[in-house]
């Protein structure tokens, strides 16, 4: 007689959370986009309403916290307590960073806010000038020239100096010499004037 065994086969089939669940799963994902947004939101606070204004500065501010509490709270809502105690630190370490990184991204392109009632009149008066969110300056910072100087020891130079010189000379059938010297003469008075030292019993016939 043969014995029979029944086998039970099971099937599994694994299901992908969708995007906005795989998000609120990432903590550097969740930070990025609430830095981004805050930082967004932040300068649209800036450039619009009034800054006298406590109710714009206050509801302003409110709005900023609770979206930065709720993007926290969804994060931490897919882990358990023990996880929340480094979780909630790292989430607001990496939003912070991403403000002050988007904050120095306008700097370095030399853009600051500005306010849509500084805008330039045809851009305010045009039709789409209610939807001016955001508005920007292009600015560039004043340029700067630095000297370095260095002072040397003086030297002193000569005061006279001889540019050019043409010299003949003759020997007559005594021995003795006759010369004629023609000489371009520069000096710091800007005068033809050069002294010379003639050797013992030397004679000039003529200077001109």
């Amino acid at each position: 007689m043969t014995e029979q065994s029944q086998r039970n086969s099971a099937a599994w089939r694994i299901e992908q959370p969708h995007a906005l669940r795989r998000l609120s799963l990432s903590l550097p994902q969740m930070a990025l986009v609430t830095g981004i947004v805050l930082r967004l939101w932040r300068s649209y606070s800036l450039t619009h309403g009034s800054a006298e204004s406590w109710a714009w500065i206050g509801g302003t501010f409110l709005v900023g916290a609770s979206f930065l509490f709720l993007m926290c709270a969804i994060h931490l809502a897919n882990f358990t307590l023990r996880n929340w105690l480094w979780r909630a630190p790292l989430f607001a370490v990496l939003e912070s960073g991403t403000e002050i990184l988007v904050s120095l991204a306008l700097t370095t392109v030399n853009l600051e806010p500005l306010e849509a009632v500084n805008l330039p009149a045809e851009m305010r008066s045009a039709k789409s000038a209610g939807n001016v969110y955001l508005a920007y300056r292009y600015y560039q910072p004043e340029r700067s020239l630095t000297l370095k100087l260095t002072r040397h020891v003086p030297v002193e130079v000569a005061n006279t100096v001889v540019d050019l010189m043409y010299a003949t000379f003759v020997v007559s059938d005594l021995k003795r010499v006759t010369a004629r010297i023609e000489m371009c003469v520069e000096n710091a008075k800007g005068e033809q004037y050069l002294a010379l030292r003639l050797p013992k019993d030397a004679t000039i016939r003529n200077a001109a």
